[in-house]
């Protein structure tokens, strides 16, 4: 698998030399125009894709996971949500689309672009799916395409800035979605132990975001949310098993 002429292991030379200068693939990947393009996302080596889910689910279950839930036991963190009563559908499909679009999507599109469809990204965020969200999304995909035909790079907009600050742009959404994860705590303990240790607890969302953007970049807006929602439906499939295992 990780012999040095295979797929898998160029992939991981490649996500690793992208975390040290992500400015300078920027450029390249700009030029392919991989915004939302369906021509590209077919030509996707799906293999890829299940291989980051793997590796995610591998890190996080016997690594990130068990790391987590011991700062969580230190610091008197607990989850508000019972993730057995979470419908299926939130996991797998609108929570990944959603995050996806708001954290991502800023990777690889137009700035202005994206803060024209980022306050109702976070409302869907906020409110989560209903009929009248469901509507709303279909209206903001359709002005995300409506852009893309448009080719998002040829709005009036200084991509010098963009390419010098990509850095900073990358590793702040990795870092702001891991933090939303924080609000799925309650913490019993109000001390400044727990302000130290939170990147800790977060660290599986961190690696995540980390992984996301890449496949983001290098893939797609596309490729990010079906991983994303892969690596859900491992954890809600785990969780699933484990109270049915309890339970009997």
């Amino acid at each position: 698998m990780f012999d040095k002429n295979s797929l898998f292991f160029e992939e991981v030379i490649l996500f690793f030399a992208f975390l040290k200068k992500p400015k300078n693939y920027i450029t390249s990947y700009k030029d392919c125009e991989y915004v939302i393009n369906i021509y590209h996302f077919l030509r996707i080596k799906f293999e890829i894709l299940l291989f980051w889910t793997i590796i995610l689910w591998i890190i996080n279950i016997f690594l990130l996971g068990p790391i987590s839930y011991n700062v969580a036991k230190i610091i008197g963190a607990h989850h508000k949500m019972e993730f057995v009563n979470i419908p299926i559908y939130i996991g797998i499909l609108w929570a990944p689309l959603i995050e996806e679009m708001l954290f991502r999507y800023i990777l690889l599109c137009n700035p202005i672009q994206f803060f024209v469809t980022l306050p109702f990204f976070v409302l869907l965020l906020l409110t989560g799916p209903s009929y009248y969200n469901l509507f709303l999304l279909f209206l903001l995909i359709l002005v995300c395409l409506y852009f893309r035909v448009r080719n998002s790079f040829s709005i009036a907009f200084n991509w010098n800035y963009y390419i010098l600050y990509y850095q900073i742009i990358f590793y702040l959404s990795s870092i702001l979605f891991a933090f939303i994860h924080v609000f799925n705590f309650s913490f019993n303990n109000n001390n400044k132990l727990n302000l130290l240790l939170i990147p800790l607890l977060l660290a599986p969302q961190l690696l995540s975001g980390l992984v996301l953007g890449w496949i983001r970049v290098s893939r797609g807006i596309f490729s990010s949310i079906i991983v994303h929602g892969l690596f859900n439906t491992g954890a809600i499939l785990l969780i699933w098993f484990f109270s049915n295992k309890t339970c009997v």
